[in-house]
């Protein structure tokens, strides 16, 4: 689908890795049940006023880092957000790294 998390920043900073802690894929807490973890989307930056792709990613379980070539940008997101499940996925945490 087209659900999305962002981070905007006022300068130009330069980013190469992320890290999402989601729901674990096997645990059923009492609030959230299992199969919410984050399973991927399409990671994109900002540039020259547009969405340009860095990756797509798939088939994650659990907490999971993606790394890549780094980019300049002010804007970073996860488009297409999605669980392995139809429901939406549960993230507790998205830290945004230079490499």
């Amino acid at each position: 689908g087209s659900k999305w998390i962002q981070y905007t920043w006022a300068q130009s900073v330069v980013v190469g890795q992320v890290k999402f802690d989601t729901q674990p894929a096997l645990s059923k807490p009492c609030v959230f049940s299992a199969g919410r973890t984050l399973a991927g989307g399409t990671l994109q930056y900002w540039k020259n006023g547009a969405w340009s792709t860095i990756g797509k990613i798939s088939g994650k379980t659990d907490d999971w880092f993606y790394s890549f070539t780094p980019v300049t940008t002010n804007k970073i997101r996860l488009y297409g957000a999605h669980s392995s499940k139809t429901s939406n996925p549960v993230i507790y945490e998205w830290l945004v790294f230079s490499k």
